[in-house]
């Protein structure tokens, strides 16, 4: 199954992170800072955030605690489907992408077959490098057009000028208002997370 095991992203030469889905954490490391990480933990309804200084001798490791909180994630969810829910018709539209109202609205996007080839190496070896080649064929694969000229360009993923998010099957159009969806999201993590003494 994919994700067994932890998944590695380098960006450039700059940061390395490893991810383990399993265990709920999350390792991150800035390489021009020597012998540190940080650690995102998630066990149960508590997500923990520290650093750990690893001296170069035999001195044991230090943890600087950075954050820790309370996250009501059952009540976050159901908050927020609720009221995506209940505002969906103000959040969603689908509509054929001959329609005169949506036509003429220009898009970022890539086709959904180059972005499954970019993310192969994820997929497959669970090491992924974000670096100069990938970000130019991420670049080359990317491309701009008017909702009512995708029928050319298959499955599709990407987003408005006016900011919406985009899918689209070649024939019809799903756009959600990423503006509104932010701000459900946002409120309902508010009112779902307590800060922890760390």
């Amino acid at each position: 199954m994919p994700f067994q095991k932890p998944i590695e992203i380098k960006i450039a030469d700059a940061f390395f992170v490893r991810i383990n889905m399993r265990e709920k954490h999350l390792q991150f490391t800035d390489l021009s800072e020597k012998h540190a990480h940080y650690s995102f933990w998630s066990y149960g309804s508590t997500i923990d955030f520290h650093k750990t200084l690893e001296p170069h001798n035999n001195l044991p490791k230090k943890q600087i605690p950075l954050f820790k909180k309370e996250l009501d994630l059952q009540l976050l969810t159901e908050r927020i489907a609720q009221e995506i829910v209940a505002s969906q018709s103000s959040l969603f539209r689908i509509t054929k992408i001959n329609n005169p109202e949506w036509q003429d609205l220009e898009i970022d996007f890539i086709p959904l077959q180059m972005l499954m080839e970019l993310l192969q190496p994820i997929v497959k070896r669970n090491r992924w490098n974000i670096d100069a080649d990938f970000l130019e064929k991420l670049e080359q694969s990317s491309r701009y057009a008017k909702i009512g000229e995708l029928a050319d360009y298959g499955s599709i993923m990407g987003t408005s000028s006016e900011g919406h998010f985009v899918l689209s099957s070649g024939t019809h159009c799903m756009l959600s208002d990423q503006t509104k969806v932010s701000k459900i999201m946002e409120k309902h993590l508010e009112l779902s997370i307590r800060n922890l003494k760390a």
